[in-house]
């Protein structure tokens, strides 16, 4: 089903607002795509050789994407440009470690299906399947992706941004050329 379809069947996506929406917005409405798997089921991949994702939604105020994890399949740890979002977990179960840019502490969760997690504009994480089952996720993000920053550990533990690059969706595009950041990064 193509992003138009899917958007004039779904009332979660015919009443949007026009602006940017809060966390509990976008979490209100992954949980609800979520739970309406006739919209989603049989679109759905599970690739094992990359992270497999197809937008469902997308506005100048939003965009909806379905994710399938294979076991073992990780985003690195990110933040969403600027972006506030959530994700839904619809199948299976994803692992989250999280964290604020600058801190030194990392939480460490497990999301079964039928969670929902919104997150505001300075949430970095890394979310993955550790398998063994496959995993599927609903995300929206307002607005829409511009950049994801990607973070690692400085010589103090803190994590800080290390490079930005361009996104395709949930994606980074890691064809593009990464935009280094002038951070001191532990060897």
């Amino acid at each position: 089903m193509d992003p138009i379809s899917l958007s004039a069947r779904h009332p979660m996506l015919r009443g949007l607002p026009s602006r940017n929406l809060r966390p509990r917005d976008t979490a209100k409405l992954v949980s609800e795509l979520a739970a309406d798997p006739l919209l989603w089921r049989e679109q759905v991949r599970h690739d094992p050789t990359e992270r497999w994702h197809t937008r469902l939604h997308w506005s100048p105020f939003v965009e909806v994407y379905l994710l399938g994890w294979a076991a073992e399949q990780d985003t690195r740890m990110h933040d969403h440009g600027g972006s506030v979002g959530a994700f839904a977990v619809a199948d299976g179960e994803l692992f989250e470690e999280r964290s604020r840019a600058g801190a030194a502490t990392t939480d460490r969760r497990r999301h079964r299906a039928g969670e929902v997690v919104a997150f505001d504009a300075r949430h970095v994480h890394n979310l993955g399947n550790l398998g063994p089952a496959v995993a599927t996720s609903i995300h929206a993000y307002s607005p829409p992706l511009p950049f994801m920053r990607f973070y690692e550990p400085d010589t103090r533990g803190r994590w800080q941004p290390s490079y930005r690059l361009a996104v395709d969706g949930p994606e980074p595009d890691d064809t593009s050329r990464p935009v280094r950041l002038d951070v001191e990064v532990a060897s």
